[in-house]
């Protein structure tokens, strides 16, 4: 694709072209028919001449274009702040709005969740913006995903640059490069929600001129949620590797641990059956489930997380997560009674397994369910 500089140089080299063969044309117009070829050549000549774009008119066409990337800009910031995105109807809000009732308003989605990595999309047509909408376990809209035209992309959001964006909203509240395709992530903080700009990832190198890809709309809580997740899967990593896990009283260790030194510290269980002893998730504290060996040492440690806030604990983890901290699972399966996939790592001498919601991998962002920790397999 030509940059500005190539097109004004063409330009520039046809003007002289068509200059030059005007004078060659006007020299031999003596002669009948060349007079005739040359006022063909000529009014050809001078009709280009005329219909290409002159410096002025080349520079006006740039500012044109910048004014809608930065009215484009002005109109995705202002929206977001509302829970919502440019080209969508005002009532389609996250938070609020049901998916039969976004089927209404918009129409069958191009690809549903369930193909779409758990997105409903709605694809870009001749001078719409296309979008990728998230739905909660409750079917309620919990993310928007603006992504633009295709058409004229560069009057839009392909031609948003992140100077553009710190010029318009400052620092970002966060920075951080998605593991899955090494976009930049700048998270902005609202009063109702948080916007996400990532930035395309064709250039080597983040710069100014880096231009946007698409927009994300999340819940006001998302980042601080993100954070809490985050630290959630730091201790559990932490803990794993000494063959516990996060709120256990120490020394709680699989392969070593006695079922009687176990009751002694967590007292008897809520309930037991399916081999495990359960003890339930109550207000600020975790829930466990509890395996032991035919000779009563304690085998495995299964790990719930809360239930109050859960998005803040174990239930904001996902697969893309654990991936940035430990890399590719040494094994993955699916159990085939649940249809929960599990992420396995060796950490020290023990084991660890992911096990990832049902939903996932179709939605990549869906979170974790329980993780088991082992003795070393």
């Amino acid at each position: 694709m030509l940059n500005h500089h190539d097109k004004r140089l063409r330009q520039l080299t046809a003007s002289i072209v068509t200059g030059s063969l005007l004078l060659g044309t006007a020299a031999c117009s003596s002669n009948a028919s060349a007079t005739d070829a040359s006022t063909h050549r000529s009014e050809t000549q001078i009709e280009a001449h005329q219909t290409a774009p002159t410096q002025n008119e080349d520079s006006s066409n740039n500012l044109l274009d910048e004014k809608k990337v930065r009215q484009t800009l002005d109109d995705i910031v202002q929206k977001s702040k509302h829970r919502t995105l440019p080209g969508l109807p005002d009532k389609l809000i996250i938070e609020e709005s049901k998916r039969d009732t976004v089927h209404e308003m918009l129409g069958a989605p191009y690809k549903e969740a369930s193909v779409n990595h758990g997105y409903d999309l709605y694809s870009a047509t001749m001078g719409h913006s296309g979008y990728a909408i998230h739905y909660s376990p409750e079917g309620v809209v919990d993310e928007i995903r603006f992504l633009g035209r295709n058409v004229e992309r560069q009057q839009g959001i392909g031609g948003v640059t992140s100077a553009m964006v710190q010029e318009s909203l400052g620092a970002p509240t966060t920075a951080n490069v998605l593991s899955t395709t090494d976009q930049m992530a700048w998270t902005y903080s609202f009063d109702q929600t948080e916007v996400q700009f990532v930035f395309e990832a064709e250039e080597k190198t983040f710069s100014d001129e880096t231009t946007l890809d698409h927009v994300n709309v999340l819940p006001a809580d998302h980042t601080r949620a993100h954070a809490e997740a985050a630290k959630t899967l730091d201790s559990l990593i932490a803990a794993a590797k000494n063959g516990t896990a996060p709120g256990l009283p120490q020394p709680l260790t699989v392969g070593e641990t006695t079922k009687d030194n176990v009751y002694n510290s967590l007292g008897k269980p809520v309930q037991s059956e399916h081999g495990y002893d359960s003890y339930s998730a109550t207000m600020g504290h975790s829930g466990y489930a509890l395996h032991y060996s035919e000779e009563d040492i304690l085998q495995e440690i299964r790990f719930v997380g809360r239930n109050v806030e859960r998005d803040q604990g174990i239930g904001g983890i996902t697969a893309s997560m654990i991936q940035a901290k430990l890399g590719q699972p040494t094994k993955t399966y699916t159990i085939s009674s649940t249809g929960e996939q599990v992420l396995t790592y060796k950490l020290s001498s023990y084991t660890v397994k992911f096990v990832m919601d049902s939903a996932y991998p179709e939605d990549k962002n869906a979170p974790v369910s329980h993780v088991n920790v082992l003795a070393a397999q």
